[in-house]
């Protein structure tokens, strides 16, 4: 059986996480919730390294429960950015996107400014669930921006077909396509807008299609549109509808093509040994077994056997293989420039200066930033598709370093902040 979850560190580094996150005292004012233990850290931002995050903050809090609670809403760059600088519901805010100009310039009105702490590298892609098609469908850019402005609506359509004649079921599949888009404020449709208006102007902003975080999906007709709030929804959106097309985060909609490529293995693996399973403890079986001096396998042996060789078999197969059955398979955008892929994306922590106005959150915070930023978490983000950004990039923001170096009193001052800094 895989294992999902590694650890992100060692027991000597988790104790010492505790033992600090342990010795903070004081109550955390502005983040405080009554019904929750007594030291709170939340944010909310880009649902794109929900998963990362959520996993570090599981890590950090496993030894110090009850008294710690994290939490990270996955909402999208623009929704977190507005809870950031407008709501300040919460302590930090993470986008793939610059903030935006009215926020930033809400929180110098403010008197606390942000700043951008960039910490890892990440991409976009486009992904379909067409029953029977795995991998290998070919859609160039002024096709897909036909397709997500709805002038495309059939899956036959002859110049998704014509780009296609490895898959000559594809004909045959009479479908509608139904879209699947992000909410206002989504850094995936920024990524995806403007890779199409870059690839074809002319059939995106040359038609009279938006390029940003939020844009008007209206061209396409309500019946085949959905909009979903963030990647995980998403997938799950692409992955339960036949004959959708959507865009997500690559290692969110790749995990759940691995998962769907081991949940095929393992349910023929089931089929191959139904019999054995429901037989194996049976009384004649066993007695039988045991007069020739052999012991049976237990059924829960046999069934983790059958885990052991499904999971063999994706490992052997590879994650895109061609004798896999895909639920989700990725769309190709070019021929060309094989080792680049268009849809990139930086992912920054928004985080004012000054965080002393937090309290003994502030100290929880620049403790969860460090971690972030720290090599046992770098170590694991290729299993999310992320690349962590170099040290020497993330320190070399302005305030970056005095930032991350704030002493964890609630009372201490940062050194003083000089606006142009910012800017």
């Amino acid at each position: 059986m895989p294992t999902l979850r590694r650890a992100v560190v060692g027991r000597a580094a988790l104790a010492a996480l505790a033992a600090l996150l342990m010795s903070m005292a004081g109550l955390a004012q502005s983040q405080i919730n009554p019904g929750m233990p007594l030291y709170q850290l939340h944010g909310s931002g880009t649902s794109n390294p929900a998963l990362l995050i959520w996993r570090v903050m599981d890590t950090m809090m496993a030894p110090t429960k009850p008294k710690i609670a994290m939490s990270y809403r996955s909402m999208g760059s623009g929704a977190g950015g507005d809870e950031f600088t407008a709501l300040n519901s919460s302590a930090f805010s993470c986008g793939d996107v610059p903030i935006s100009p009215t926020n930033f310039n809400r929180a110098l009105q403010q008197n606390n400014p942000m700043m951008h702490v960039p910490f890892l590298v990440g991409s976009v892609s486009i992904f379909h669930n067409i029953p029977g098609i795995g991998e290998g469908l070919y859609l160039p850019p002024c096709t897909l921006a036909k397709m997500f402005r709805g002038e495309i609506s059939q899956w036959n359509h002859p110049e998704i077909v014509t780009n296609n004649t490895h898959l000559p079921d594809l004909a045959k599949i009479t479908a509608s396509i139904g879209i699947v888009h992000r909410n206002n404020g989504s850094s995936s449709t920024y990524a995806l807008t403007h890779y199409l208006n870059k690839a074809c102007p002319g059939e995106w902003s040359g038609k009279g299609q938006g390029v940003g975080v939020t844009i008007s999906w209206t061209s396409i007709p309500a019946a085949r549109r959905t909009m979903v709030t963030n990647s995980q929804t998403m997938v799950e959106q692409i992955a339960t509808n036949p004959y959708s097309l959507g865009y997500v985060e690559s290692g969110q909609g790749l995990l759940a093509v691995q998962i769907a490529t081991f949940l095929k293995h393992l349910a023929l693996f089931f089929f191959k040994c139904n019999i054995a399973l429901h037989l194996i403890e049976h009384p004649d079986l066993v007695k039988a077994c045991k007069a020739v001096g052999i012991t049976p396998p237990s059924r829960k042996k046999l069934a983790y056997t059958v885990l052991d060789e499904a999971y063999s078999e994706v490992s052997k197969d590879g994650l895109l293989s061609s004798n896999a059955v895909m639920f989700l398979s990725f769309a190709w955008c070019g021929r060309d420039a094989k080792n680049q892929w268009p849809l990139t994306l930086g992912t920054y922590f928004y985080v004012r200066t000054n965080l002393a106005y937090l309290n003994e959150t502030g100290g929880l915070l620049k403790l969860f930033l460090s971690y972030m930023l720290s090599d046992d978490v770098a170590a694991i983000m290729p299993e999310y598709s992320f690349t962590a950004l170099p040290k020497k990039h993330v320190f070399a923001l302005p305030l970056g370093a005095s930032m991350l170096n704030l002493p964890l009193s609630p009372k201490a001052t940062p050194p003083p902040i000089k606006r142009a800094a910012l800017q």
